[in-house]
This record gives C-alpha cells, structure tokens and sequence, in this order.
C-alpha cells in the first residue's frame, strides 16, 4: 500500500516565517516608492568669510567707512501668500520659513540672515501619480552702503556654496543662485560718475531622472573709487523651481517599478500553497 511521504511541520513552521518576512519587506518597499523627493536646492553665502582688500593704484591705500546695513528674508508660493522679514542690521537675523503640507505634496521652504550666513534652501517631496502644478521662489539678501577715502580700487571676496538636486518624473525645474554685487556713485562733481559690478554663480537644474550638481567657490568684485564717493555692497542667495505635470512628463520614467521583492514573494506564495494541498500522512499503528 502506498502510504505519501510525511511532511516536516517544522519545515512548514520555518517556511511559513520566512514568507512573513517577506511579506514584510516587500510592503515596506512598495511604501517607500510610494512618495518621491523631486526638488531639493540650498544657497550659502558666508558672510563671516568677507574680505575688503584695498589696492594701490598710486594715491595710497584707500579705506572704506560703512553707514547702512540691513537685511531681508522673503519667500512665495503660488497657493500660499509670501512671507518677509527684515532688520536694520547685520547681527539681528531674519528668518522665513514654511512649510505646505497636502495628500499630494510637501514643500518645505526657508530663508534666513545671520551674523556669519545668508542661507536658503527648498525641498520638494510628493506622492507618485497625479498631476501637480506647484512653483515657488524665496532668498535672502544682505545690503550696506559705505564711504571711501582716498583714490583707488577695493576688492570684495566672499564665499558660497549652491547645489541643485532634481529627482523627478515630471517636468520641472530648480534655479540656485549665490550672487555679490557692488556699485558706487559720486557727490564730487569734479569726479562723477557711477558703475557696478558684480558676480554670482548659477545653478539651473531641469528634471529629467536624477540629477544633481553642486558648486562652491570665491565670488570676487573689484571696483575703482575716487575720494569721498559712495559704495554700496548687497549679496544674496535665492531659489526659484516649478513643477507642473503628471508623472512620466519630467523624462525620466512613468511608471513606479514593481519592487523585485514582489516576485519573490508571490514564489513563495505559490510553494508553501502546494505544500499544504499534499495529502495527509497516515498513522500507522
């Protein structure tokens, strides 16, 4: 008489454990694909590096006297009303930031002035499909006005760091911006005149995948002056992104990957459903 082999029950109990751990992972991937980060940017001026170098051109050094100072903070977006915030100095601080929570999206934006940084930065996190439209721009911006003596040229350095990361399936993009410009104007009208200069570094990022570029460096201004004019220095760090579209519009893939934990689970699924449509062994006694 043909009697079927008997099944190992602890086998099962083990394979039974192993699915469940499966299951567990594969649940756990499904949840993490299902929100991406599009868009994060950050702009840093280090206002603490700042250096003023006066050059000879003939007539001796010429030095500088400051007179204003004073900064702002602002941000927008195009479902919520801006916010600003200003001082009449360098030390106070500014300070705007925000963050729009939606079922679809999540847009974090902040601005800010220190004694030692002007610094802004954005983070875009949605949920997968759907469409979104969502634009927004924001910076910070430090001014201050001054008085030279004596002819010649000052030379104005400060450092920055700006990066620019898009990871999106939908059309869009992300511009970072560090910049320093700094003029002058005349009250001597045997010397008149006015000019300005100045530099700044750029990052513009269009989604398309995932991208990212990130910079750092020296901004560096020179100006001549002539005794007695004016001055006015400002530097400042923005941000301005968009994204509008449906998944699958940015270039960089539609469709949210079936995690390959899926697959293995619906094996397992399938073996340990076999398993239990074996016959029972019979007890022999």
């Amino acid at each position: 008489m043909f009697y079927p082999n008997p099944i190992d029950t602890a086998s099962v109990t083990q394979f039974r454990k192993v699915l469940c751990v499966l299951a567990g992972l594969m649940l756990s991937s499904v949840f993490q694909t299902a929100s991406a980060s599009l868009i994060t940017a950050h702009a840093t001026l280090d206002w603490s590096s700042l250096t003023v170098t006066p050059i000879d051109t003939g007539s001796g050094l010429p030095t500088l006297t400051w007179y204003t100072r004073s900064d702002n903070s602002n941000l927008s977006s195009n479902f919520y009303s801006g916010l600003s915030d200003s001082a009449a100095s360098w030390t106070s601080g500014t300070l705007t930031s925000q963050t729009n929570i939606t079922s679809r999206y999540t847009l974090g934006m902040r601005s800010s002035t220190s004694t030692a940084t002007l610094s802004t930065e954005s983070s875009l996190t949605t949920a997968t499909g759907g469409y979104l439209s969502q634009y927004w721009n924001e910076g910070s911006e430090r001014s201050g006005s001054f008085r030279v003596q004596g002819d010649g040229v000052l030379l104005f350095q400060i450092n920055y760091a700006v990066d620019a990361d898009t990871d999106s399936t939908r059309a869009g993009s992300v511009t970072t911006n560090a910049w320093l410009a700094v003029s002058t104007s005349s009250v001597n009208s045997s010397n008149f005149g006015s000019e300005t200069a100045q530099s700044n570094k750029t990052l513009y990022n269009r989604s398309s995948g995932s991208n990212s570029l990130t910079d750092s460096g020296v901004l560096t201004v020179a100006l001549f002056f002539h005794d007695g004019w004016f001055g006015n220095i400002t530097g400042k760090t923005y941000i301005n992104g968009y994204v509008n579209g449906s998944e699958g519009s940015g270039g960089g893939g539609g469709s949210v990957p079936v995690p390959s934990l899926f697959w293995l689970f619906c094996a397992s699924l399938g073996g340990l459903l076999r398993l239990a449509k074996r016959p029972t062994a019979l007890a022999i006694g």
